[in-house]
Order: C-alpha cells, then structure tokens, then sequence
C-alpha cells in the first residue's frame, strides 16, 4: 500500500501536541520540517522557526533544522543567522557548516563559502563529494585552479558513479 502525503492532517497533530506540550522541540521541528517540505508559505515557516528558536537555541541540531527549513521556503538571511548560531553553539557539529557555506556559495560569496565548505569537509567522512563539488566551484571562481581540480578528483573519489560530478571534473580540465 502506498503512503499518502497528509501535511495539513499532520500540522494539525502537531498543533494539538504543542498544544499540550508547548516546550517539545521534537514537535516544533517536526511540524517545521513538514511546513518547509511544503514550500509554500514562508511566512507561517519563519513563524514557526522563531516559535521554536527559544527551545533550540543551545543545540546545534536543532539549529540546523530550522536553518534548512528557512531554506527551504527562500528565507535565505534567516537561514543563515541559525547556521550562524548553531556554530557558535558547538562548531564540531558539521551540518551548519555545511549549509551555511552551500548558501554562500549558491549566493556567488565564494571567499565566504570556501572556509565553511572545508571546514565541512574535515567533520563529516561521508557523502562528502558535493561538498568537494561546491569547493571546488569556489576555487574555481577564486582563480585557484590547482586546488580545485584536486576538490574535483576527491569529489569523484568519493562517488565515482557520481556521472554528472565526473562530468564536471572533465569539462573544468579541457576549459
């Protein structure tokens, strides 16, 4: 039996549970995670993420999920301000490294992104070759082309069926 996507029946839920339980994080970033999956109203989604920020505000975890799902509805600026948060709260957690610098680098702030990214890069051991990837793009953009080619090598090392990722690596060395 296939499942059925049921947003406005589970925001409900999760209304109710808040209801009850105002201070269960866990709900706030589920409901968050369905508003954003949704991506269509931004408003009610930067609601609910100051709603939740009280409680999340010291887990770097959580940060990240209100930070995606801002994202996710285009609330770029305040997406940014909890990846900000979430890495002052616990810098060795990869997550907010990561999106901040995939933002940055998505928003052509390449000198920006390329410390995020590698700083991403040395956290996290997997699925690594679009931070590779994103890196490389900065190096690329930063005129540091010896650094990003061995970014694209490690990306394809990384997901060697990776086509499109290898497909990159040789259209940037025939440029």
């Amino acid at each position: 039996r296939a499942a059925r996507s049921q947003p406005d029946a589970a925001l409900r839920d999760f209304d109710r549970v808040l209801a009850l339980r105002p201070d269960d994080l866990d709900a706030h970033l589920a409901r968050l995670r369905v508003l954003a999956f949704d991506r269509t109203d931004r408003e009610r989604t930067a609601r609910a993420a100051d709603q939740a920020f009280p409680l999340a505000s010291r887990d770097a975890r959580a940060l990240a999920v209100l930070g995606r799902a801002c994202s996710y509805v285009g609330d770029v600026e305040r997406a940014l301000r909890f990846h900000d948060i979430g890495i002052e709260v616990d810098a060795a957690y990869f997550d907010n490294w990561a999106e901040r610098g995939l933002h940055r680098y998505r928003a052509e702030r390449w000198a920006e992104a390329l410390p995020d990214l590698q700083r991403a890069l040395e956290l996290q051991l997997e699925n690594r070759q679009y931070l590779f990837q994103a890196a490389a793009k900065c190096l690329v953009a930063l005129d540091r082309d010896d650094e990003a080619e061995a970014h694209f090598r490690k990306g394809v090392a990384a997901a060697p069926e990776d086509a499109d990722l290898t497909r990159e690596l040789a259209a940037f060395l025939v440029r």
